[in-house]
């Protein structure tokens, strides 16, 4: 996403909520066809790439850049320090 390349990740765990602004395509866990399928369509589907290239893009600047990060992290630090 950084590199404003699409992304083809299987969705288990977190994975599904980084790619919920786009930018990736999700796949079932443990599915070979599923995963050749998916990276034969952004081999053969010029926009397809070029918007999840872009989605992600836009996602890794709003949400995964260090300010952001620190940002969030700080958040969580300060609602924890408050609770006590």
């Amino acid at each position: 996403m950084a590199t404003a390349l699409p992304v083809v990740a299987t969705a288990v765990g977190g994975i599904p909520e980084i790619f919920r602004e786009g930018g990736g395509l999700l796949i079932p866990s443990n599915s070979p066809r599923d995963l050749s399928t998916a990276i034969e369509s952004l081999l053969r589907d010029s926009q397809k790439r070029l918007l999840l290239s872009s989605e992600g893009y836009r996602a890794f600047q709003k949400r995964y850049r260090w300010e952001q990060i620190r940002a969030q992290y700080r958040g969580l630090v300060d609602s924890l320090c408050g609770a006590a």
